[in-house]
């Protein structure tokens, strides 16, 4: 079964730690309800899972600064936490914030049981949970195979938030959320071989370009 992940892209904003431990938590409470294995992660390499009340997560993040090849902490690489499925050991989580602008984007991605259908309700209710939680500029939820059929990032996928987007934006059914539109796509996970749903995500992508969906077109 082709495995489904979720990405967003978040804009530059202060906070740091606090404010990491703080939206990541929010995260993990609003994604429980949904599904309580996505709210069970483990830093990779540890055996117990991560715990998820803000202090301890405040306290994790506040370590996380990147280094560089001789251990010197390297300034301005923000707070980030990379980790691994309690139930599921293959699926991963990762996220980077508090960098500046720059060529490396602040951004989230988490991947689901590569063993369990996604139901689009259930999906639905994963994206609005990171709409609120992160605040991004683009999310999306899609399949590594429908992924691999575009060349750039950021790309429309399954169902996708555009913050600054309006209903009527896009060509394809879209409906408002949280200062944006949620676009959906198909009823079910899109299928790559379908060429005219591909043309279709393309087209959406175009169609927002102007609220930068995408950086580069």
């Amino acid at each position: 079964m082709d495995r489904a992940f979720l990405q967003a892209q978040m804009p530059v904003r202060a906070g740091g730690a606090d404010d990491a431990a703080k939206r990541f938590g929010e995260w993990l409470a609003l994604v429980k309800a949904v599904d309580p294995t996505l709210a069970e992660w483990r830093l990779v390499g540890r055996k117990h899972p991560l715990p998820i009340d803000e202090g301890s997560l405040r306290r994790v993040l506040g370590g996380s600064a990147l280094r560089n090849d001789e251990g010197v902490l390297m300034p301005d690489s923000g707070v980030g936490l990379t980790l691994a499925s309690v139930e599921h050991p293959s699926t991963a989580l990762h996220f980077r914030v508090g960098l500046p602008d720059g060529p490396i984007l602040n951004n989230f991605f988490a991947q689901f049981p590569k063993s369990r259908e996604l139901p689009l309700a259930v999906a639905e209710r994963i994206l609005e949970a990171t709409v609120a939680a992160w605040q991004p500029s683009w999310a999306t939820i899609a399949t590594d195979t429908w992924a691999d059929a575009f060349p750039s990032r950021p790309f429309v996928g399954w169902i996708t938030y555009v913050r600054s987007a309006v209903p009527g934006t896009s060509r394809a059914p879209s409906r408002p959320l949280d200062g944006g539109i949620v676009v959906t796509l198909s009823e079910r996970a899109p299928d790559p071989a379908d060429v005219a749903l591909l043309e279709t995500a393309e087209a959406v992508r175009r169609d927002l370009h102007d609220v930068q969906l995408c950086a580069r077109p």
